[in-house]
């Protein structure tokens, strides 16, 4: 996998150690950074945009930078999670810097070509 994103991998060790943990679904979870080909990337901290949040529910993911990503989550045990029917809003981010970051952001989720499987 190209890109691995910091919060998946707590995401990951909660279910490997508890078969869908409620915990999973009851958090905020709050992107500290991206890890790309091991370069860290930070999220954006402006006036725009001071958090990168993602919302787990037993059925759905939604995350987003200016635009928001909403996915159907078809499947989740204790190793993964697979996503389907991903969508984007099309709000435009008026930094430039926020927009570069969504877009990396959104690469990792493959949202154009889904269902994807995160592990």
């Amino acid at each position: 996998m190209k890109a691995i994103i910091a919060l998946f991998i707590v995401l990951i060790s909660y279910g490997s150690t508890y078969a869908q943990d409620p915990q999973l679904f009851e958090n905020t979870w709050h992107l500290q950074k991206l890890v790309i080909d091991e370069e860290e990337i930070l999220p954006p901290n402006n006036s725009e945009v001071n958090d990168v949040i993602l919302y787990i529910g037993e059925d759905y993911l939604d995350t987003g930078v200016c635009n928001g990503l909403f996915g159907t989550i078809i499947n989740a045990d204790n190793t993964s999670i697979t996503v389907d029917q991903m969508s984007v809003t099309l709000i435009d981010c008026n930094l430039q810097v926020n927009a570069i970051f969504g877009g990396v952001y959104f690469d990792f989720y493959g949202w154009q070509n889904p269902p994807k499987t995160y592990e």
